[in-house]
């Protein structure tokens, strides 16, 4: 099922007292970038995300999980290039799509 805004909605079954609830969980949305560059990258936070997941892929090579973090930034010596960087929100119903890569030189 997609809402208007193209964001799929997930029918999750939750236990309560009344067994009719039915609670829609989507996961978080494409993570759009603030700033990146040498030591930084910065992404506009995401509705419902509880984390994010910084990848990053030097040429030849796939993506790879650099850090987790619950901000939407991260600033650190390991941001360095030659490297695409990317980031994607994730909650407890799973990852959502990736942000568009970004090259540190």
């Amino acid at each position: 099922m997609w809402r208007e805004d193209r964001t799929k909605l997930y029918r999750i079954p939750v236990i309560s007292a009344r067994s009719d609830t039915v609670v829609y969980a989507p996961k978080p949305g494409r993570p759009e970038w603030v700033f990146f560059g040498p030591g930084e990258l910065r992404w506009a936070p995401v509705p419902g995300a509880e984390y994010y997941i910084v990848e990053k892929r030097v040429s030849g090579t796939l993506y790879e999980e650099v850090v987790t973090v619950t901000s939407p930034e991260l600033v650190s010596p390991a941001v360095t290039g030659p490297a695409f960087w990317r980031v994607r929100a994730g909650n407890a119903n799973g990852k959502g799509p990736s942000s568009n890569p970004v090259w540190i030189e």
